[in-house]
């Protein structure tokens, strides 16, 4: 099949080393595009010189109040800047949830990679910092 045959890579961006051959991990297909997505997601607009209009600008909108409005502001704009953003994905499911005790916003984002038959998670917390 033709499908399977592109890979996507990209480097841990933990810098971490490799435990067998000492040099830096290269995350692959999901993990990857996984990580591509939660950086696009925490990623405010103006904040990447020359590309000022890349990110999802979720951050901005923790502090507006927590309801079903800001939960479908924060689910229209992930899905933007991915469409406009992340080509390898096609999005399945955003899922944004508030956890009011901690001031927190959880966001699920189900997706399958075009290259991959099988459907992937990326979750990623955001917390109110006083």
């Amino acid at each position: 099949m033709a499908l399977f045959n592109k890979v996507y890579k990209d480097l841990n961006i933990s810098f971490a080393k490799h435990p067998v051959r000492g040099n830096l991990s290269v995350l692959e297909d999901d993990e990857a595009v996984a990580r591509a997505l939660k950086n696009l997601i925490l990623t405010n607009t103006f904040e990447r010189p020359y590309s000022p209009l890349i990110g999802a600008n979720i951050i901005g909108r923790l502090f507006e109040p927590m309801d079903t409005i800001t939960q479908h502001s924060i689910r229209k704009d992930i899905q933007t800047a991915i469409d406009n953003y992340e080509p390898r994905v096609t999005v399945n499911d955003i899922i944004v949830n508030f956890d009011e005790d901690r001031n927190a916003v959880d966001i699920k984002v189900v997706f399958r990679v075009d290259n991959q038959p099988n459907p992937a998670v990326t979750t990623v917390t955001l917390e109110r910092t006083r």
